[in-house]
């Protein structure tokens, strides 16, 4: 008994170890792939400015990793609608491949009965379901998607405690399988909820890289430079300078430009020659 938890103890200690690597790695290249999805990369990065990129990289995996969290709590929690429903989809999924002439499959997932130490798992995946039903009255096609993420995750959670139908266990195998799913696992939600950059946006806002809808005041040359494109501000001072709303500021914070995207339209512009104009949050 001692052993066995010895060993449990240093499986979950090893994949600590590796989802701190990994959400490090994680944190630097999933920044990058955003600086790629908006057409920008920071510019004339200072010793200060490289440290918060990789604050905001692992900001970043920080997030995915409580996301990840969150939805594999509500696939534990799905699991009991999973295992009512695995022998239907066996029964029609062997009655297709007897019809194709094919043998019966024979794999049975074992999703693990939820007791009193799956609580809180099972609390958070409450909440997950209500704020995913909540997601289908505003965006039905996103709510979909989270929707799918839970369920992988819940089968996922299945196949992780189903034991290999063979008569010899190779343990040194068996781990490296499990670890490698639980590394597929985690990029689950970056997979499956990634529709139009979604969880990129909301992170980057959340972390302040990145400002929605906001009121910016731009330099006369810029002004001049969008009037030319067809994009007029909303009014302009006696300096020419023009004062243009609902931006996006699409990266702040590092190097010595940023990026907007104003009617569609993306540009970077020195931090000296542009106002960024954020509204302070309202209390009622």
């Amino acid at each position: 008994m001692i052993k066995k938890h010895r060993d449990e103890i240093n499986f979950i200690w090893e994949l600590i170890k590796i989802f701190m690597q990994v959400s490090a790695v994680a944190g630097v290249l999933i920044t990058l792939i955003y600086c790629g999805t908006i057409g920008y990369f920071p510019a004339g990065l200072s010793l200060g400015d490289a440290l918060f990129f990789v604050a905001a990289s692992l900001s970043f995996a920080l997030m995915y990793t409580l996301l990840f969290v969150s939805l594999l709590y509500a696939g534990i929690s799905a699991s009991i609608f999973l295992r009512w429903l695995q022998p239907l989809i066996f029964f029609v999924t062997n009655k297709v491949r007897r019809l194709a002439g094919r043998p019966s499959l024979l794999i049975k997932v074992n999703f693990p009965i939820l007791t009193l130490e799956y609580l809180m798992p099972a609390l958070v995946g409450v909440m997950m379901f209500i704020i995913n039903a909540i997601a289908y009255y505003r965006d039905p096609s996103q709510a979909a998607t989270l929707t799918c993420a839970i369920l992988l995750l819940g089968f996922f959670w299945g196949v992780f405690n189903t034991k290999p139908r063979r008569k010899e266990y190779n343990l040194a195998k068996e781990k490296r399988l499990k670890i490698g799913l639980v590394v597929f696992a985690y990029c689950i939600p970056l997979l499956v909820i990634k529709s139009e950059g979604s969880i990129l946006n909301v992170s980057m806002a959340m972390i302040g890289v990145r400002v929605e809808s906001t009121s910016v005041q731009l330099d006369k040359k810029y002004t001049e430079f969008l009037k030319a494109n067809k994009i007029f501000p909303s009014q302009t001072n006696l300096l020419g300078e023009g004062i243009y709303q609902d931006v996006t500021v699409l990266f702040r914070g590092v190097g010595t430009e940023l990026s907007v995207r104003i009617d569609g339209f993306s540009l970077a512009i020195p931090s000296d020659k542009i106002i960024v104009g954020i509204p302070p949050m309202k209390i009622k």
